[in-house]
Protein backbone atom coordinates (compact mmCIF):
# COMPACT_ATOMS: atom_id res chain seq x y z
CA UNK A 1 0.00 0.00 0.00
CA UNK A 2 1.26 3.70 -0.91
CA UNK A 3 2.29 5.25 2.59
CA UNK A 4 -0.01 7.81 3.58
CA UNK A 5 0.35 10.83 6.37
CA UNK A 6 -1.81 13.85 7.32
CA UNK A 7 0.47 16.76 7.44
CA UNK A 8 0.26 20.62 7.40
CA UNK A 9 1.06 22.18 4.52
CA UNK A 10 0.67 26.00 3.19
CA UNK A 11 -2.96 25.01 2.21
CA UNK A 12 -3.64 23.86 6.00
CA UNK A 13 -4.05 20.24 6.91
CA UNK A 14 -3.40 17.84 3.89
CA UNK A 15 -3.26 14.11 2.90
CA UNK A 16 0.19 13.45 1.65
CA UNK A 17 0.38 10.27 -0.50
CA UNK A 18 4.01 8.61 -1.39
CA UNK A 19 3.56 6.50 -4.98
CA UNK A 20 6.51 5.40 -6.67
CA UNK A 21 5.46 5.57 -10.76
CA UNK A 22 4.67 1.42 -11.67
CA UNK A 23 5.74 0.73 -15.35
CA UNK A 24 1.77 -0.24 -16.27
CA UNK A 25 0.89 3.35 -15.00
CA UNK A 26 3.45 4.74 -18.31
CA UNK A 27 3.25 4.67 -22.07
CA UNK A 28 5.80 3.58 -24.73
CA UNK A 29 7.77 6.14 -23.64
CA UNK A 30 7.82 6.12 -20.34
CA UNK A 31 6.33 8.95 -19.42
CA UNK A 32 3.33 8.48 -16.97
CA UNK A 33 -0.14 7.86 -18.88
CA UNK A 34 -2.44 11.04 -18.70
CA UNK A 35 -5.03 8.57 -17.38
CA UNK A 36 -3.19 6.63 -14.63
CA UNK A 37 -3.17 10.43 -12.75
CA UNK A 38 -6.80 9.46 -11.94
CA UNK A 39 -6.16 6.29 -10.39
CA UNK A 40 -3.25 8.40 -8.11
CA UNK A 41 -6.49 10.80 -7.31
CA UNK A 42 -8.38 7.85 -6.33
CA UNK A 43 -6.29 6.20 -3.59
CA UNK A 44 -5.42 9.84 -2.18
CA UNK A 45 -8.99 10.42 -2.32
CA UNK A 46 -9.74 6.86 -0.67
CA UNK A 47 -7.35 8.18 1.67
CA UNK A 48 -8.53 11.46 2.68
CA UNK A 49 -11.71 9.40 3.56
CA UNK A 50 -10.26 6.85 5.38
CA UNK A 51 -8.52 9.63 7.60
CA UNK A 52 -11.71 11.11 8.13
CA UNK A 53 -13.58 8.39 9.68
CA UNK A 54 -15.41 7.21 6.76
CA UNK A 55 -15.82 3.83 5.29
CA UNK A 56 -17.11 2.60 2.31
CA UNK A 57 -19.41 0.09 4.00
CA UNK A 58 -22.04 2.24 5.92
CA UNK A 59 -25.38 1.14 5.09
CA UNK A 60 -26.56 4.80 5.05
CA UNK A 61 -24.93 5.90 1.59
CA UNK A 62 -21.70 5.71 -0.12
CA UNK A 63 -19.75 8.64 -2.37
CA UNK A 64 -20.37 8.47 -6.02
CA UNK A 65 -17.45 10.70 -7.83
CA UNK A 66 -19.35 12.84 -10.81
CA UNK A 67 -16.20 15.05 -11.80
CA UNK A 68 -13.24 14.39 -12.40
CA UNK A 69 -10.12 16.75 -14.39
CA UNK A 70 -7.06 17.47 -14.25
CA UNK A 71 -4.27 20.10 -15.47
CA UNK A 72 -0.74 18.40 -16.56
CA UNK A 73 2.04 20.58 -15.97
CA UNK A 74 5.23 18.61 -16.38
CA UNK A 75 6.13 15.03 -16.96
CA UNK A 76 6.10 11.76 -14.80
CA UNK A 77 8.20 8.89 -16.12
CA UNK A 78 8.88 5.18 -14.38
CA UNK A 79 10.49 4.71 -11.50
CA UNK A 80 9.64 8.74 -9.83
CA UNK A 81 8.95 9.40 -6.85
CA UNK A 82 5.77 11.14 -6.47
CA UNK A 83 3.83 13.28 -3.72
CA UNK A 84 0.01 14.01 -4.32
CA UNK A 85 -1.30 16.39 -1.85
CA UNK A 86 -5.01 16.28 -1.19
CA UNK A 87 -7.53 18.57 0.61
CA UNK A 88 -11.05 19.46 0.71
CA UNK A 89 -12.03 22.59 -1.22
CA UNK A 90 -16.06 22.88 -0.41
CA UNK A 91 -18.29 21.19 1.52
CA UNK A 92 -21.73 20.83 0.22
CA UNK A 93 -25.09 20.24 1.05
CA UNK A 94 -24.11 16.35 -0.60
CA UNK A 95 -21.38 17.37 -2.55
CA UNK A 96 -17.41 16.81 -1.51
CA UNK A 97 -15.04 19.14 -3.71
CA UNK A 98 -11.24 18.14 -3.22
CA UNK A 99 -8.25 19.49 -4.79
CA UNK A 100 -4.85 17.47 -5.32
CA UNK A 101 -1.30 18.55 -6.35
CA UNK A 102 1.11 16.40 -7.58
CA UNK A 103 4.56 16.86 -6.89
CA UNK A 104 8.08 14.83 -8.41
CA UNK A 105 11.70 15.08 -8.19
CA UNK A 106 12.71 17.99 -6.99
CA UNK A 107 9.30 19.31 -5.44
CA UNK A 108 8.09 19.79 -8.94
CA UNK A 109 4.43 20.56 -9.80
CA UNK A 110 3.48 17.96 -11.84
CA UNK A 111 -0.39 17.93 -12.19
CA UNK A 112 -3.43 19.49 -10.15
CA UNK A 113 -6.11 17.85 -9.75
CA UNK A 114 -9.98 18.57 -8.71
CA UNK A 115 -12.99 16.40 -8.64
CA UNK A 116 -16.70 16.79 -6.77
CA UNK A 117 -18.31 13.51 -5.09
CA UNK A 118 -21.84 13.38 -3.93
CA UNK A 119 -23.30 11.44 -1.07
CA UNK A 120 -25.79 9.06 -2.30
CA UNK A 121 -28.40 7.61 -0.11
CA UNK A 122 -29.86 4.20 -0.28
CA UNK A 123 -32.68 4.91 -2.62
CA UNK A 124 -29.96 6.06 -5.22
CA UNK A 125 -30.57 9.89 -4.93
CA UNK A 126 -28.14 12.77 -3.82
CA UNK A 127 -28.90 13.21 0.19
CA UNK A 128 -27.16 15.65 2.90
CA UNK A 129 -23.94 14.73 4.01
CA UNK A 130 -24.48 12.55 7.71
CA UNK A 131 -22.55 14.68 10.53
CA UNK A 132 -20.42 12.73 11.61
CA UNK A 133 -18.92 12.28 7.96
CA UNK A 134 -19.52 16.22 7.61
CA UNK A 135 -17.41 16.64 10.56
CA UNK A 136 -14.39 13.79 9.83
CA UNK A 137 -14.20 16.07 6.28
CA UNK A 138 -13.74 19.55 7.85
CA UNK A 139 -10.52 18.53 9.67
CA UNK A 140 -9.36 18.94 5.54
CA UNK A 141 -10.73 21.83 4.64
CA UNK A 142 -9.03 24.63 3.38
CA UNK A 143 -9.49 27.46 5.63
CA UNK A 144 -7.09 29.64 3.36
CA UNK A 145 -9.58 32.84 2.44
CA UNK A 146 -8.10 35.00 -0.22
CA UNK A 147 -10.56 38.17 0.84
CA UNK A 148 -8.57 41.14 2.09
CA UNK A 149 -9.57 40.32 5.87
CA UNK A 150 -9.19 36.88 5.49
CA UNK A 151 -12.49 35.74 6.98
CA UNK A 152 -14.90 33.36 5.05
CA UNK A 153 -18.12 35.04 3.75
CA UNK A 154 -20.42 32.43 2.99
CA UNK A 155 -21.73 34.61 0.36
CA UNK A 156 -24.56 32.91 -2.04
CA UNK A 157 -22.39 34.19 -5.92
CA UNK A 158 -25.25 34.09 -8.80
CA UNK A 159 -23.57 33.96 -12.16
CA UNK A 160 -25.60 35.57 -15.00
CA UNK A 161 -25.77 32.48 -17.22
CA UNK A 162 -26.41 29.19 -17.74
CA UNK A 163 -23.52 28.71 -20.19
CA UNK A 164 -21.56 25.23 -18.51
CA UNK A 165 -17.90 27.34 -19.23
CA UNK A 166 -18.83 30.22 -17.60
CA UNK A 167 -20.12 28.79 -14.24
CA UNK A 168 -17.53 26.43 -14.33
CA UNK A 169 -14.96 29.31 -14.58
CA UNK A 170 -16.79 31.16 -10.98
CA UNK A 171 -16.65 27.86 -9.50
CA UNK A 172 -13.55 27.35 -10.10
CA UNK A 173 -12.15 30.69 -9.02
CA UNK A 174 -14.32 31.10 -5.74
CA UNK A 175 -13.44 27.72 -4.41
CA UNK A 176 -10.01 28.88 -3.81
CA UNK A 177 -11.14 32.21 -2.83
CA UNK A 178 -13.55 30.94 -0.51
CA UNK A 179 -14.66 27.56 -0.44
CA UNK A 180 -17.72 28.71 2.07
CA UNK A 181 -19.55 30.72 -0.52
CA UNK A 182 -22.07 28.72 -2.94
CA UNK A 183 -22.53 29.47 -6.40
CA UNK A 184 -25.73 29.47 -8.92
CA UNK A 185 -26.65 30.44 -11.92
CA UNK A 186 -29.46 32.30 -13.48
CA UNK A 187 -30.54 33.09 -17.14
CA UNK A 188 -30.59 36.46 -17.85
CA UNK A 189 -30.67 38.92 -21.00
CA UNK A 190 -27.38 40.82 -21.32
CA UNK A 191 -29.02 43.88 -23.03
CA UNK A 192 -26.68 43.21 -25.82
CA UNK A 193 -27.29 42.39 -29.47
CA UNK A 194 -26.24 38.59 -29.59
CA UNK A 195 -22.93 39.06 -30.54
CA UNK A 196 -21.76 42.18 -29.02
CA UNK A 197 -19.31 44.43 -30.75
CA UNK A 198 -16.80 47.42 -29.56
CA UNK A 199 -15.29 47.48 -26.19
CA UNK A 200 -18.38 49.25 -24.81
CA UNK A 201 -21.09 47.44 -25.64
CA UNK A 202 -19.50 44.09 -24.37
CA UNK A 203 -18.62 45.69 -20.74
CA UNK A 204 -22.38 46.83 -20.76
CA UNK A 205 -23.70 43.04 -21.51
CA UNK A 206 -21.35 41.99 -18.73
CA UNK A 207 -22.37 44.64 -16.15
CA UNK A 208 -26.20 44.47 -16.88
CA UNK A 209 -25.74 40.36 -16.38
CA UNK A 210 -23.76 40.91 -13.13
CA UNK A 211 -26.64 43.46 -12.15
CA UNK A 212 -29.29 40.96 -12.87
CA UNK A 213 -27.63 38.31 -11.51
CA UNK A 214 -27.11 40.16 -8.21
CA UNK A 215 -31.00 41.06 -8.55
CA UNK A 216 -31.79 37.64 -7.99
CA UNK A 217 -30.73 37.49 -4.65
CA UNK A 218 -27.07 37.26 -4.27
CA UNK A 219 -24.31 38.42 -2.47
CA UNK A 220 -22.48 38.70 -5.27
CA UNK A 221 -23.58 39.26 -9.03
CA UNK A 222 -21.02 37.70 -11.56
CA UNK A 223 -21.72 38.83 -15.13
CA UNK A 224 -19.36 37.58 -18.11
CA UNK A 225 -19.70 39.11 -22.09
CA UNK A 226 -17.72 37.49 -24.65
CA UNK A 227 -17.36 40.44 -27.54
CA UNK A 228 -15.23 41.25 -30.61
CA UNK A 229 -13.27 44.23 -31.16
CA UNK A 230 -11.64 46.10 -34.17
CA UNK A 231 -8.02 47.34 -33.02
CA UNK A 232 -6.21 49.09 -35.59
CA UNK A 233 -7.86 47.06 -38.65
CA UNK A 234 -7.83 43.79 -36.74
CA UNK A 235 -10.05 41.63 -35.27
CA UNK A 236 -10.27 40.46 -31.70
CA UNK A 237 -12.00 37.78 -29.43
CA UNK A 238 -12.42 39.57 -26.01
CA UNK A 239 -13.97 38.33 -22.78
CA UNK A 240 -14.96 40.95 -20.23
CA UNK A 241 -16.12 40.37 -16.59
CA UNK A 242 -18.44 42.23 -14.48
CA UNK A 243 -18.52 41.82 -10.73
CA UNK A 244 -20.82 43.89 -8.17
CA UNK A 245 -22.18 43.37 -4.63
CA UNK A 246 -25.57 44.64 -2.62
CA UNK A 247 -23.27 47.43 -1.14
CA UNK A 248 -22.98 49.21 -4.50
CA UNK A 249 -19.63 48.09 -5.23
CA UNK A 250 -18.79 47.10 -9.42
CA UNK A 251 -15.72 45.41 -11.45
CA UNK A 252 -15.01 45.10 -14.89
CA UNK A 253 -12.03 43.03 -16.08
CA UNK A 254 -10.73 42.05 -19.55
CA UNK A 255 -9.90 38.37 -19.78
CA UNK A 256 -8.40 37.94 -23.10
CA UNK A 257 -7.94 39.88 -26.37
CA UNK A 258 -6.96 37.68 -28.97
CA UNK A 259 -6.61 38.34 -32.74
CA UNK A 260 -8.97 36.21 -35.15
CA UNK A 261 -7.73 35.05 -38.65
CA UNK A 262 -8.45 37.15 -41.31
CA UNK A 263 -10.83 34.16 -42.79
CA UNK A 264 -13.10 34.19 -39.92
CA UNK A 265 -12.73 38.23 -38.82
CA UNK A 266 -14.01 38.58 -42.81
CA UNK A 267 -17.49 36.65 -42.41
CA UNK A 268 -18.55 39.45 -39.53
CA UNK A 269 -19.44 43.16 -39.38
CA UNK A 270 -21.48 44.72 -37.30
CA UNK A 271 -24.32 45.20 -39.72
CA UNK A 272 -24.49 41.28 -40.48
CA UNK A 273 -25.47 40.45 -37.18
CA UNK A 274 -23.15 37.26 -37.51
CA UNK A 275 -22.03 35.65 -34.74
CA UNK A 276 -18.66 34.13 -33.89
CA UNK A 277 -19.57 31.01 -32.08
CA UNK A 278 -21.15 29.02 -35.53
CA UNK A 279 -18.29 29.88 -37.74
CA UNK A 280 -16.21 28.24 -34.91
CA UNK A 281 -18.05 25.42 -34.96
CA UNK A 282 -17.87 25.09 -38.80
CA UNK A 283 -14.18 25.23 -38.54
CA UNK A 284 -13.69 22.65 -35.78
CA UNK A 285 -16.39 20.39 -37.60
CA UNK A 286 -17.88 19.95 -34.39
CA UNK A 287 -21.25 21.54 -33.40
CA UNK A 288 -20.97 23.41 -29.57
CA UNK A 289 -17.13 23.94 -29.84
CA UNK A 290 -17.93 27.80 -30.41
CA UNK A 291 -19.91 27.36 -27.03
CA UNK A 292 -17.22 25.09 -24.87
CA UNK A 293 -13.98 25.60 -25.68
CA UNK A 294 -14.90 28.79 -28.00
CA UNK A 295 -12.35 30.76 -30.72
CA UNK A 296 -9.49 30.35 -27.42
CA UNK A 297 -9.71 26.90 -27.86
CA UNK A 298 -9.67 26.55 -31.44
CA UNK A 299 -7.35 28.62 -31.85
CA UNK A 300 -4.67 28.09 -29.12
CA UNK A 301 -4.96 24.12 -30.08
CA UNK A 302 -6.12 23.24 -26.91
CA UNK A 303 -3.61 25.90 -24.94
CA UNK A 304 -6.28 27.64 -23.20
CA UNK A 305 -10.27 27.50 -24.03
CA UNK A 306 -13.14 29.35 -22.72
CA UNK A 307 -13.25 29.12 -19.52
CA UNK A 308 -9.25 29.64 -18.92
CA UNK A 309 -10.45 33.22 -20.08
CA UNK A 310 -13.55 33.67 -17.85
CA UNK A 311 -11.21 32.26 -14.95
CA UNK A 312 -8.82 35.12 -15.68
CA UNK A 313 -11.27 38.10 -16.36
CA UNK A 314 -12.97 36.97 -13.05
CA UNK A 315 -9.77 37.13 -11.13
CA UNK A 316 -8.75 40.19 -12.28
CA UNK A 317 -12.36 41.97 -11.83
CA UNK A 318 -12.31 40.60 -8.12
CA UNK A 319 -9.22 42.39 -6.94
CA UNK A 320 -11.24 45.68 -5.35
CA UNK A 321 -12.36 42.46 -3.00
CA UNK A 322 -9.54 40.22 -2.42
CA UNK A 323 -7.25 43.85 -1.78
CA UNK A 324 -9.87 45.89 -0.64
CA UNK A 325 -6.90 47.54 1.73
CA UNK A 326 -5.37 48.91 -1.55
CA UNK A 327 -8.64 49.50 -3.54
CA UNK A 328 -11.27 51.16 -0.85
CA UNK A 329 -14.70 51.10 -0.99
CA UNK A 330 -15.03 52.46 -4.52
CA UNK A 331 -15.70 50.93 -7.75
CA UNK A 332 -13.66 50.38 -10.76
CA UNK A 333 -13.59 49.98 -14.48
CA UNK A 334 -17.22 50.59 -14.79
CA UNK A 335 -19.17 51.61 -12.46
CA UNK A 336 -20.88 53.38 -10.63
CA UNK A 337 -20.96 55.62 -13.57
CA UNK A 338 -19.89 53.10 -15.84
CA UNK A 339 -21.83 51.46 -18.53
CA UNK A 340 -25.22 51.46 -17.56
CA UNK A 341 -27.99 49.27 -18.48
CA UNK A 342 -28.71 49.02 -22.33
CA UNK A 343 -31.83 46.87 -22.19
Amino acid sequence: MDPQRVIDSEDGPCLETEIRVRFAETDAQGVVYYGSYFTYFEVARLGVLAASGTGLDRPDGNFYVVHAACDYKAPLRYGDRVRVRSTVTALGTSSVRMSHRVYGAGGTLCAEGRDVMVWVGPDGRPAPLPQEVRAGLERFLRPRVLWADGRPRGWRVVVGSENPSKVEAVRAVMAQVDPSCRVEAVEVDSGVPAQPWGEAETRAGALNRARRALAAGGHLGVGMEGGLEDRAGCLYVTCWCAVVDAEGRESLALGAAMPLPERVAAQLSPASGAELAPIIDSLAGRPGTGKVYGAIGLLTGGLRDRRHAWEDALAYALAPWLRADLYGAGGTGGGPGGPGDRS
